[in-house]
């Protein structure tokens, strides 16, 4: 290479170095010369001269060559450059380079490189006649130049840099060809003085910083909902692909717990678990429910109201509603109602007969709204009402469908755990596991209504929802703190009401006996006989306090029973990898319906049907044939076949496009087209993409 230094330049090298510095406009082509005044020295010498009579450009721009020792042929004798010529091209006019050019390193600012700049060199520059008014900082944003450089300020002074060490002023030649390296990005020009010149404002012209992407959309332009858009401070790579993703190509994702093989799986492990599908679809069923011919009012903004505690009486062999029993001194009545704002469904708990004296006794509900807990039930609004012809206060909780009371549970008629106390070892295991359970979330309850400066009041047995499985939930707060707020007790006396409250809770699950607390040192004799040591002295501690006397502390609570809260978190972990994983099997479960929203699309279109672009003799007759082949089947009899399994799985292989292919036959069975789902697949994408075009 003939130039600035004898290196082999590839095509991926940095880009060349040129020095602008002044007159020039846009780069040479060639990308060598250097500008001194307006005047290009041309690197190439003149016919009949040696290589090692050519002056080296490195001796004339930096003062000397890294080179010299390497093989450089050229001459570096430093004695024959002066002012007046130039020896790499001599006869050349308008060179007004000073002597010490050779000793002082040439400021040359680029994107790849910039030396320090000689004093003699900005005189030069000054003697020439000035042709442009752009900056030098403007002059070099060669890869951005904004709409309004041209009319920088001229009389900014051009920044100098400092001069670089010598190391550093040549490129290494080992990272020429390095594809992956990019040139600094210039500097922005300060555009405040342009726009002071001009009068005008930057502050519309900055980017939106909330934007992802400023430009505006193209008018009429269809928008690919597979199009990925790359972030912009992200590399940018061509060729991006706009394919929808494969969503029936399902990972396994979610814990692994057992191998089986294939003849030991079945149907029901490819999709949503029957339990799980049929808990879910009755707590739909059950939001749902309406009252027919229902006489109830609308409160305040709730509407639809469905009375929820209706217990029936047997009398004289038929089945009768009851009065509800009373509730925190009153009769209480609980509707599911659907509130007008959100649309959401909620617990309307109503107390008959209450007239409220004092105003300030509801607005500790305001307190309660900012108890965020998962085991407490979320109170949203306590008012007072005459819609239902009295005077009655309304409390709104959350609803949780198809919940039942803990006394309905272990308690009830139909309870389950009526002959617990008769089971043998590995079942009272079991049931602590429960019971532990139980602790650490009214334990979890109760740290944040405490620390909140609250008190629960409403630890009892028929005031705790079992919402799922071993899933429990605190209800009716804040309804004592309002019925009850003349009474004038201390916060430290109802919060240790508290821990005696849960106490009593646990005691009487653990004997399975409500009354279990009248009789305590039977019911704890009990617990010794069949629970570990570690539930006994959970029970003593909050029915007995500390052994120093002192008040009951949730933080010395959660310190007796850190080892389960450890045990509990890592089984709540594991049912978060389960309802993971079955939900990633009902991830894409649409994708067969938007097969048939394109054969909808796509079949029998009678605005086309003289459109000889649009026949069914192409592309359009191997989707008519398919889709008989799916859902028109006969038997030998010419009985309709309805087949549910060959319908899914024809519609999973064309959404997968499998090689398998298959055989259609006209409707007179006079014609026969073998095809696979491939092409059938790239037949259906291309007729519903020309569809597109046309709408």
């Amino acid at each position: 290479m003939s130039g600035l230094n004898p290196r082999a330049e590839g095509p991926s090298s940095p880009p060349p170095l040129y020095a602008a510095v002044s007159g020039l406009k846009t780069p040479p082509p060639n990308g060598r010369a250097v500008l001194y005044n307006g005047n290009s020295v041309s690197p190439r010498r003149s016919k009949g001269e040696a290589a090692n009579q050519t002056q080296c450009r490195n001796i004339v721009i930096y003062g000397y060559c890294r080179y010299q020792d390497r093989g450089c042929i050229f001459n570096h004798d430093t004695s024959n450059i002066s002012p007046s010529k130039n020896p790499a091209s001599p006869g050349q006019p308008g060179n007004h380079i000073n002597a010490d050019m050779s000793k002082r390193k040439l400021n040359v600012e680029s994107a790849s490189f910039t030396p320090g700049q000689s004093p003699s060199f900005g005189n030069a520059v000054m003697a020439s006649p000035p042709q442009s008014k752009l900056s030098t900082k403007a002059l070099e944003a060669a890869v951005f130049t904004p709409r309004m450089s041209a009319l920088s300020a001229a009389a900014s002074p051009p920044m100098s840099n400092p001069p670089l060490p010598p190391q550093m002023n040549m490129m290494d030649p080992m990272m020429q060809g390095t594809s992956y390296m990019q040139p600094e990005i210039p500097p922005f020009p300060n555009l405040s003085q342009t726009f002071d010149g001009m009068g005008l404002d930057p502050a519309p012209l900055q980017p939106n910083p909330y934007e992802y992407n400023p430009v505006p959309p193209q008018p009429h332009a269809q928008v690919n909902p597979y199009a990925h858009q790359n972030n912009p401070n992200e590399v940018y790579y061509a060729q991006q692909s706009y394919q929808p993703v494969q969503y029936h190509l399902y990972a396994p994702i979610g814990p692994h717990k057992q191998n089986l093989l294939s003849y030991q799986r079945t149907v029901h492990d490819l999709f949503l678990k029957d339990s799980v599908r049929e808990d879910l679809q009755k707590k739909a069923e059950a939001s749902l429910q309406t009252l027919p011919n229902s006489t109830l009012p609308n409160v305040d903004s709730y509407h639809s109201l469905v009375p929820l505690d209706l217990h029936v009486a047997k009398s004289q062999g038929k089945n009768a509603p009851a009065p509800p029993q009373p509730t925190f001194g009153y009769t209480s009545w609980v509707y599911k109602a659907t509130s007008t704002k959100d649309g959401s469904y909620y617990i309307l708990r109503r107390l008959e007969g209450f007239r409220l004296s004092n105003e300030k006794a509801i607005r500790v509900v305001e307190h309660w709204k900012r108890v965020m807990n998962a085991n407490v039930v979320t109170v949203h609004d306590a008012f007072t009402t005459r819609a239902f012809g009295d005077n009655s206060i309304v409390f709104v909780f959350d609803y949780f469908p198809l919940s039942q009371t803990i006394q309905d549970v272990h308690f009830g008629p139909n309870s389950r755990y009526q002959n617990r106390q008769h089971a043998n070892q590995t079942q009272n295991a079991n049931t602590e596991h429960m019971l532990w359970s139980y602790i650490v979330q009214i334990a979890s309850a109760l740290k944040t209504i405490h620390a909140a400066g609250l008190a629960a009041r409403v630890i009892q047995p028929n005031k705790i929802l079992l919402t799922n499985k071993n899933r429990i939930r605190i209800n009716c707060c804040s309804v004592l703190d309002v019925l009850n707020f003349d009474a004038g007790r201390s916060l430290v006396e109802l919060q240790q009401e508290d821990y005696l409250a849960f106490g009593r809770v646990i005691l009487a699950i653990a004997c399975n006996n409500p009354h279990a607390a009248l009789n305590a040192q039977k019911s704890m004799d009990y617990v010794s006989r069949t629970y570990s040591p570690e539930l006994k002295n959970f029970l003593l501690y909050v029915f007995n306090g500390p052994a120093s006397g002192g008040p009951r502390t949730m933080e010395e609570l959660l310190g007796m029973i850190s080892f389960q809260l450890v045990q509990n978190f890592d089984s709540s972990l594991h049912q978060n990898d389960t309802l993971e994983a079955q939900l990633g099997g009902e991830l894409e479960n649409g994708r067969l319906v938007r097969l048939l929203c394109k054969f909808g699309f796509i079949n029998e279109r009678p605005e086309f049907a003289h459109d000889q672009a649009w026949s069914e003799t192409g592309d359009r007759y191997l989707i008519k044939l398919f889709r008989d082949y799916v859902f028109h089947q006969v038997d030998e009899a010419g009985n309709p076949v309805i087949d549910i399994v060959h319908v899914l799985s024809s519609l999973n292989k064309l959404d997968a496009g499998t090689d398998e292919r298959i055989m259609l036959v006209s409707r007179d069975e006079q014609n026969c087209l073998i095809v696979s789902f491939r092409e059938l697949k790239r037949v259906i994408e291309s007729s519903f993409s020309e569809l597109q075009k046309r709408g």
